[in-house]
């Protein structure tokens, strides 16, 4: 009984968000993925507020080629910045999109 009221009747801590699907490198999800982690960024200020949390967060999300290239620059570049590890990131595993029609729709 007292179980089913705190699951019921606690507050809400932040907004709903789905934890983005595990990522193994294809260049056609890398852009999605990127997107919902970086949604998650501002709606938990207070869990990734540092630059070390966001890195962490999304290396958490990597597996197969991606998790591997992740362990590496890991081990050369403990102390960076999330905009250097994202850069990097995408130079990895993103692609430019062929077809710029989607852009320019938002």
């Amino acid at each position: 009984r007292g179980a089913r009221w705190l699951t019921t009747n606690a507050p809400r801590l932040g907004p709903f968000i789905t934890t983005p699907e595990m990522y193994d490198g294809s260049p056609e999800q890398c852009s999605g993925f990127l997107m919902q982690c970086e949604l998650v960024f501002p709606c938990f200020p207070h869990l990734y507020s540092t630059e070390e949390s966001k890195i962490t967060y999304l290396v958490a999300l990597l597996t197969g080629r991606a998790h591997v290239w992740a362990m590496v620059g890991w081990s050369r570049h403990q102390k960076t910045t999330y905009a250097f590890f994202l850069n990097k990131f995408k130079a990895v595993f993103s692609y430019l999109e062929e077809d710029p029609e989607p852009l320019q729709l938002w």
